[in-house]
């Protein structure tokens, strides 16, 4: 049996905690490129301070209901860098070594508290 990423107490608390409802990866070598890439996956359910993280990076507004470009900017600077934050949080507790979680996490909301995170990085050829 898989070990949990959370005691099931955690999950309850004021920290932010997922559980990893299923992970896998697998090797891609894709026709157009001479190199290869792992995939890794993992599908969790989120509690609700990691939900409510999630929630304030997503935008809501747009360019019309700030009163010039500066506002818009900074607007979206700061969900950008939240959106950031979570990912760096999300790839931690997920176990996903990626340095820049930021670009290199691909993060989709499914349902509900239920997520899909992938990471996708090129092996060196030593490593395949």
């Amino acid at each position: 049996m898989k070990q949990e990423r959370f005691k099931m107490n955690d999950f309850n608390s004021n920290n932010f905690a997922i559980q990893v409802i299923a992970s896998g990866s697998f090797v891609d070598q894709p026709v157009y490129d001479q190199a290869t890439y792992l995939v890794e996956t993992a599908t969790v359910q989120v509690n609700r301070i990691a939900m409510n993280m999630w929630l304030e990076t997503i935008i809501h507004d747009n360019r019309d209901s700030f009163k010039d470009a500066k506002e818009w900017s900074d607007y979206i600077s700061r969900k950008t860098e939240a959106r950031i934050q979570f990912k760096k949080q999300l790839a931690q507790v997920v176990g996903f070594a990626c340095e820049d979680a930021g670009r290199e996490l691909s993060v989709k909301r499914i349902v509900s508290e239920v997520f899909t995170v992938a990471w996708i990085h090129k092996l060196e050829p030593a490593q395949t």
